[in-house]
């Protein structure tokens, strides 16, 4: 190509020509398009009600530039044959010109010839007289990038709509009423005389306190019922945190072996009745001739659940915790010693030490779930005190209600139907018929007027057997006399 461009003047002349056109069409085309994607981001940018930012478009606009460039010059940019063929054609040269070029080393006579005729018919060509191509590329294109850089620089920011006002309710006056301030403080003292534990009983006293001071100072009831709200959610924590039974049931309910489940399921309900069950059921796989496997089972799941519980930082002279442990001590060591003794020596043995383990955490249980009615029903009479519903507590705060399909379809039926609502009295009468309990049997929450029958005859049929010690029976009945005639009645020691 160096040897065309010294020994060829005219054809020179044209390749310097056509290759200029090449550089600044594709400058041009880069520029072009780099103007129109800055444009484009400048106009959407102000038409979002968003001040045109130069360190977005300045960046972009110049690399799609320097893109598009690059891509029309490699597209643009002719041969050496492409120029030699277009000028033949153009200026009507036959091939006078790719010949030239492509015998442009000969030196025979006839060639030398054939050269200096078609490099003086091009010396004597203008310039001009080969067309410019692709002429949008140089004008329609370039005009069509300034008008749309120009129209995004003058388009003013579109202006961001206020939105419409909100027109807010008027706020519900609220003071706190003498009747409101008179059940409160009965509720506190009532909370005070019940049977709850010493530390949750002093938390809650302390929040329900708290909560009557607030409400003395607000004047607005949504202000009103978020402080009760909280004060609920307070307390449901407070028994959270206090009653073990909560933990004993994570922990031994992951077990495999299922007598050990059994046993989660009475912490997960708090009974001591559920308790004694599942206890009785877990001694009585022990009830075999072989007894390492079962033992050493039981010991094992009850023994992993301990040791996590004691990482939670429960404290060992708890009274759930210490029974468990005080029972597979015994266990082992009477596993220790089978070999040495008769099946009946270990089978007696085995029985005293569930019998002692499934009496203190029945009790430990029963003052658990005393702990947790005396809450519900505080959080109960707050309810109705301040005219919270359940809609209004959080969801993890609701009780969990019947389904549609156990409410009666005449309302004046299911009024005459509800007899004693078991009122809070001093905090001992725990349930009522409209109460809401779980149920193990239907696996789901029912009224306890619906199911409180037959939980008698069971409990009935236990004290007549002798299965429930002498120490619980006088609870247990008063418990279910207070709840059949709908009046309060003191629990002895």
């Amino acid at each position: 190509m160096s040897t065309a461009n010294k020994k060829n003047d005219g054809f020179g002349r044209f390749k310097k020509k056509l290759r200029r056109n090449a550089w600044i069409k594709s400058l041009l085309f880069g520029v072009s398009c780099g103007l129109l994607a800055a444009a484009g981001i400048i106009i959407y940018q102000k038409m979002t009600t968003v001040s045109p930012q130069l360190l977005l478009y300045l960046p972009i606009g110049a690399g799609v530039a320097l893109f598009t460039g690059l891509l029309a010059f490699l597209v643009l940019r002719p041969s050496i044959k492409k120029i030699a063929r277009r000028l033949d054609d153009e200026l009507m040269l036959g091939e006078k010109v790719q010949t030239m070029l492509e015998y442009q080393d000969s030196q025979e006579d006839m060639l030398v010839l054939q050269r200096e005729d078609a490099n003086e018919k091009l010396m004597n060509k203008p310039l001009r007289s080969v067309r410019d191509r692709y002429f949008w590329l140089s004008v329609i294109l370039p005009v069509l990038a300034c008008v749309c850089i120009t129209t995004a620089v003058i388009l003013p920011v579109k202006a961001v709509e206020p939105p419409p006002p909100v027109e807010e309710e008027p706020e519900t006056p609220f003071e706190l009423s003498s009747w409101q301030e008179s059940a409160l403080l009965e509720l506190i003292e009532q909370v005070k005389s019940s049977d709850m534990e010493a530390a949750p009983k002093a938390a809650t006293v302390a929040e329900l306190e708290g909560l009557l001071e607030t409400l003395r100072v607000t004047t607005v009831e949504k202000e009103m019922k978020s402080h009760v709200i909280d004060t609920i959610r307070v307390l449901n924590q407070i028994i959270r945190d206090h009653n073990s039974a909560v933990m004993f049931y994570k922990y031994l309910a992951v077990s495999e072996y299922e007598p050990v489940k059994g046993i989660a399921m009475s912490m997960d309900m708090i009974s001591g009745l559920e308790a004694k069950e599942a206890l009785n059921h877990a001694r009585e796989t022990l009830r075999v001739d072989d007894i390492n496997a079962p033992m050493t089972a039981f010991i094992s799941a009850v023994s992993e659940a301990l040791a996590i519980i004691q990482e939670e930082g429960l404290s060992k002279e708890e009274p759930i915790y210490r029974a468990f442990l005080t029972l597979t001590a015994q266990l082992a060591d009477i596993g220790a010693q089978a070999d040495d003794y008769t099946r009946d020596w270990v089978q007696a043995r085995f029985d005293e030490a569930f019998a002692e383990a499934s009496d203190e955490i029945s009790d430990a249980l029963y003052v658990q779930h005393i702990n947790r009615e005396v809450k519900n029903t505080t959080v109960k009479r707050l309810m109705e005190i301040f005219g919270i519903s359940e809609d209004e507590l959080p969801r993890e705060e609701q009780v969990q209600l019947p389904s549609g399909d156990d409410e009666p379809d005449d309302e004046e039926g299911d009024e005459e139907d509800k007899g004693s609502e078991g009122g809070i009295g001093n905090m001992e009468v725990l349930y009522g018929s409209d109460d809401v309990i779980y149920d193990p049997v239907q696996n789901t929450y029912v009224k306890y007027g619906d199911v409180i029958n037959g939980y008698y005859a069971a409990v009935s049929e236990k004290i007549l057997v002798g299965k429930i010690p002498d120490t619980l029976q006088e609870y247990i009945t008063n418990y279910f006399d207070t709840l059949y005639d709908g009046s309060e009645k003191e629990t002895e020691s």
